[in-house]
């Protein structure tokens, strides 16, 4: 890459002193070099200064064919460059969706977590309730049929009382 600058460094002083052949090949093999190893920013300002040769030494033709070129590889670097941005943009936007997605699934869950532990407290809840009922009731029933046995040993015993007496 060195070696490119050195030579369009050569072609911008042959060019500033007006020995345009000279400047024209330095340009010639300095652009050759930047396209032999993919170096865009010295191919555009080698297009740009070869036009620029042209023009000063009046072949507007050939002027106009470097310029056109240094902005078809000027705007393709750009197009590039924008289609990466919008790449990087795009990227992050669905790196923040899946952020998004991911928080709500995560508070998704922890609802349903939440719904599950109440149903098993309501559960519990119910149960025990059912226990407390059912053992209320067997207490109950047991009280009624003390005391049915109760009330019947009284009957015999004022009919027996009753037999006595009479």
């Amino acid at each position: 890459i060195g070696k490119i600058y050195a030579l369009h460094n050569l072609g911008t002083v042959c060019l500033d002193t007006r020995e345009y052949k000279k400047a024209l090949s330095y340009f010639k093999q300095s652009l050759g070099l930047s396209k032999k190893y993919g170096h865009i920013e010295s191919t555009i300002f080698n297009y740009k200064s070869i036009s620029d040769l042209y023009k000063v030494s009046g072949n507007f033709e050939k002027s106009l064919k470097y310029y056109v070129r240094y902005n078809e590889v000027k705007d393709s670097v750009k197009t590039f460059e924008t289609r990466k941005k919008v790449a990087e943009l795009e990227g992050l936007y669905n790196y923040e969706q899946k952020g998004k997605e991911l928080t709500k699934k995560n508070a998704e869950l922890k609802q349903q977590k939440i719904q599950k532990n109440v149903f098993i407290l309501g559960s519990i809840f119910l149960l025990f309730a059912f226990i407390i009922i059912y053992y209320a009731y067997r207490k109950k029933k047991k009280a009624e049929q003390e005391l049915k046995e109760h009330h019947d040993n009284l009957e015999k015993l004022v009919k027996q009382r009753t037999k006595e007496l009479d």
